[in-house]
Order: structure tokens, then C-alpha cells, then sequence
């Protein structure tokens, strides 16, 4: 998270980004019938036909009844559950086509490929040893979908499955198989059955980025991600900040629930000093919370708010000042949190993520 440092007033910026984490339900076997489906093969590039496997639920188990939870704004000041449901019906948000903040390269190994999961599918990241690159794919091998997260990084820059040695490009393109009969491995190395499912991803702010939905080079998928910028933190590239702002390390924690928990977890800031007793604040210490809507809700770009804190004494003062926190959430995972100072005053440590 950065921090922006002013004359006469410190303004501590803490962001969290949250990665999708809900399981999947669905989990092939080696023997599993199940192919991965494919419309066409362009410029010999593997393009999928559909987001995934026949029957795989993206929010196989998601606890929400949705993938966008409103529960947190429904009772908020000017947001009324009139403008939440008119929200709902005129503009849907697509969580498939979105870039998520998927894993921080420098706490990868290099070497060799990895698994994660995003939006209930399992993946895995690898990093070519040619150009460099992270690449993201489904974790699933296209001959009998073993778990390319368990195979090696060759020399050559691809990816080689554990299971009979079936080796992947870049863009998911098979380039050998070893046990063809003569004579056909070209054919059916050109063919899109025979390519691993990949991902649009890039490298932005020291965060590796993949879209929700798989597409490899020259794609529709791929063009539509080429569109769309990720969400990242804006102050770090705001050319007029430069020189005022820096990052802080990147922090991870594995935790036991989706997303939508952690973001709602994070957006109440009135659980901190009762969750975090002895640490930040005290819980015998209550104060009176409500909100302000600085931003009005969007499908798109989401919500912002000033907390008020205290007596009406003390949130005069602050709007007096402009000295007043602000919550804002863009999806599809980014929370920030902005607390401005007087006099460069001391941070908030447990705000900085």
C-alpha cells in the first residue's frame, strides 16, 4: 500500500486487494471424460469456445446467493434498498470479464510452474524461460487433464506435462507429443483439442493480473482484455504524485473463506477496535459510526464513502477540516482506505496491507 506525504498533513493510503477464492466443486480425474470444448484454431492459436469445462460452475461454492453481495449497502446512508434493486436491473456486472490480482511475482518460484484458483477454476502459473513471462492456464492437461501444475519448466520456454510428456507454448499450444505414431504428431499437435486452456495476464504495479475468462493470444477474449484496464492503485501512477507516494511491501494471507467475506470484513471499520483489541484501539471503547456517500454506487465502479466517527462535536470538526476517512470499493476486489492527518501525524499500522 502506498503512503502520500504532504507538507503539514500525511495522508496514509492503504489498499486491499482480494483476490476470488471460492472452491470449486468440481474436481476431473485423470480417467474423467471430460474435454475442455474448442470453436476454432487461429494462426495456430488455441481458442476456447466456452469459459470452461462442460458443467464446471464458476461459483460452485459460493455462500452468497449471488456474486455481488449488497448486504453492506442496503442500510447506508443514501443508499436505500430502492437504489440498490434499480442498480441490480440496469446494469449487470460481469465478474468473468475482469482483471483479478492473482499472485505477487516476486514471492513465486521462478522455476517451476504453480497452482492457484480464481473464480472457483484451478490454474496454474508458470514463467517461461525464454522471454521471461508469467503465463496463466486452466491446470489441466488437454490429453487426460493431469494437473499441469505438477509438471516442469523446460529450457525451451515451455511448459511440459508430468503425465506423458505432452510440452506447451506460450499460448497453450501443443509443440510435442512424444508418443504420436509416425508421422502424425504435427497433425495432431495442430489441432485446437490438443492446447491447454491459457489466460490473458500482465504484470502491473509488482501484482500479476489475469482476466476471468481463458483466451489466448489473437482471441476475442484476449482483444476484450486488451481493453480493459486492470484496477489497480491509482495514485502509484498519477504523474503528479511522483516523488510523494510509495509502495509498501505486498503481504498475503491464505484465508479460511471467499472474497466477499474479506471485502465485507474489510468495509466495516467498526469491528476494528472489538476484533483487533489491544492491538488497534480498545473494545470497550465503542463509537458511533454512519457514512456519507461520496460517490454514488455503480456496477462498475462501485461505492465510495466518509466515515463519521464519534460525537457530533468531532464529526463537525473533521468535515470543517476535510480531515474525515473514506472507504471506496471498485470491483471486482480492490477496498481502499484513506485516513488524512494533520501535521504528518503517525500512520495506522493495521490499515496498511
Amino acid at each position: 500500500a502506498p503512503s502520500l506525504a504532504m507538507p503539514r498533513i500525511t495522508q496514509w493510503l492503504a489498499v486491499l486487494c482480494a483476490c476470488i477464492a471460492a472452491a470449486s466443486a468440481f474436481s476431473p480425474s485423470l480417467n474423467s471424460p471430460l474435454k475442455p470444448q474448442f470453436s476454432s484454431c487461429r494462426k495456430s492459436q488455441c481458442v476456447p469456445s466456452s469459459p470452461g469445462y462442460p458443467g464446471r460452475s464458476l461459483f460452485a461454492r459460493s455462500t452468497s446467493k449471488s456474486p455481488l453481495r449488497m448486504s453492506t449497502m442496503e442500510n447506508v446512508d443514501g443508499v436505500v434498498d430502492e437504489e440498490v434493486e434499480r442498480m441490480k436491473k440496469s446494469s449487470k456486472f460481469d465478474f468473468t470479464k475482469q482483471w483479478y490480482p492473482l499472485a505477487v511475482p516476486a514471492f513465486l518460484d521462478h522455476k517451476k510452474p504453480q497452482a492457484v484458483q480464481l473464480l472457483g477454476r484451478d490454474l496454474v502459473i508458470w514463467r517461461d524461460t525464454v522471454e521471461g513471462k508469467w503465463h496463466v492456464f486452466d491446470d489441466a492437461c488437454p490429453h487426460r487433464l493431469a494437473p499441469l501444475s505438477e509438471g516442469r519448466v523446460e529450457e525451451d520456454g515451455t511448459l511440459l506435462c508430468a503425465y506423458h510428456a505432452w510440452r506447451f507454448d506460450t499460448s497453450g499450444k501443443c509443440t510435442s507429443m512424444p508418443h504420436a505414431m509416425a508421422g502424425t504428431e504435427q497433425q495432431l499437435t495442430s489441432t485446437p483439442p490438443s492446447c491447454a486452456i491459457s489466460y490473458p495476464s500482465q504484470e502491473r504495479q509488482g501484482l500479476l493480473w489475469v482476466w476471468g475468462s481463458p483466451g489466448a493470444p489473437g482471441s476475442d477474449a484476449a482483444l476484450e482484455a486488451a481493453l480493459k484496464e486492470p484496477s489497480v492503485i491509482p495514485e502509484l501512477d498519477d504523474p503528479a504524485l511522483e516523488g510523494r507516494v510509495r509502495a509498501y511491501h505486498w503481504n498475503i494471507r491464505d484465508m479460511p473463506y471467499g472474497w466477499d467475506y474479506f471485502n465485507e470484513n474489510v468495509l466495516d471499520p467498526a469491528h476494528v477496535a472489538v476484533s483487533h483489541h489491544g492491538l488497534v484501539g480498545s473494545r470497550y471503547d465503542g463509537q458511533p459510526v454512519s457514512y456519507d456517500q461520496s460517490r454514488a454506487l455503480t456496477a462498475e465502479g462501485g461505492f465510495a464513502l466518509k466515515i463519521k466517527f464519534g460525537s457530533e462535536e468531532k464529526i463537525a470538526e473533521q468535515q470543517k477540516t476535510g480531515l474525515m476517512p473514506e472507504m471506496e470499493f471498485v470491483p471486482p476486489a480492490r477496498v481502499t482506505q484513506r485516513n488524512t492527518f494533520k501535521g504528518g501525524g503517525p500512520g495506522l499500522p493495521h490499515l496498511s496491507s
